[in-house]
């Protein structure tokens, strides 16, 4: 899941998993937040021993 804007040239990093309270339940692919009207309240990021780098630089 890549939360990126409607037409943005800038790509944000994308979470390993997300909660979100206060929302319409139901499956997604992805999770806009300009759709949705908010931000999920947690975001989790794994990082492994092969990708620590690159994960720490975001």
């Amino acid at each position: 899941m890549s939360l990126v804007q409607p037409f943005a040239e800038i790509e944000y990093p994308e979470s390993d998993g997300f909660v979100v309270k206060a929302c319409d339940a139901g499956l997604r692919s992805t999770f806009q937040t300009w759709e949705e009207g908010h931000a999920p309240d947690v975001l989790f990021e794994v990082i492994s021993s092969s990708t620590r780098g690159e994960d720490e630089r975001v």
